[in-house]
């Protein structure tokens, strides 16, 4: 009896606030039989055998923009299934929060990656572009982590 069970994938992602409550998304330029080209989703990727969630979140932090920054709490926790080029996947994703100073960050990754430009977006930029952007709900997620800075 064979059992096709979907690997679990791990990974931390980052909301990067900047002072102006502008995140931080990165455009990505893959082709994949169930994503677009082209998006823009939040920094972050897969952890490391034994690594953290956090320790993660910190280390694709700088690899992806150079940046140096505390990543404070986790935010949320999401799962989906989605394909990859060796098959389907189940995606458990960490959101942590960072603060971002007053900096410019900048792409930093190897010529395997596919991130091709990094963007402060404001949560009106976000509710009206035409642009993919992931996670699905992220505008939702932000006016509710905005609302709760506010207070």
């Amino acid at each position: 009896m064979s059992l096709n069970l979907v690997p679990v994938r791990r990974v931390a992602r980052l909301i990067v606030v900047d002072a102006c409550n502008s995140v931080l998304l990165l455009r990505y330029n893959e082709y994949r039989a169930n994503r677009p080209g082209m998006f823009w989703a939040t920094p972050g990727g897969q952890l490391e055998v034994g690594e953290q969630p956090r320790d993660a979140a910190i280390r694709e932090l700088r690899e992806e923009t150079g940046l140096s920054a505390k990543v404070g709490r986790r935010l949320w926790r999401k799962a989906f299934t989605f394909e990859l080029p060796q098959g389907l996947v189940n995606q458990h994703e960490e959101y942590f929060l960072v603060l971002s100073p007053d900096v410019t960050p900048c792409v930093h990754n190897s010529s395997s990656e596919p991130i091709r430009e990094l963007r402060w977006w404001s949560l009106a930029e976000l509710e009206s572009t035409s642009e993919v952007i992931y996670p699905t709900g992220l505008v939702s997620d932000l006016q509710a982590l905005l609302a709760q800075r506010a207070t």
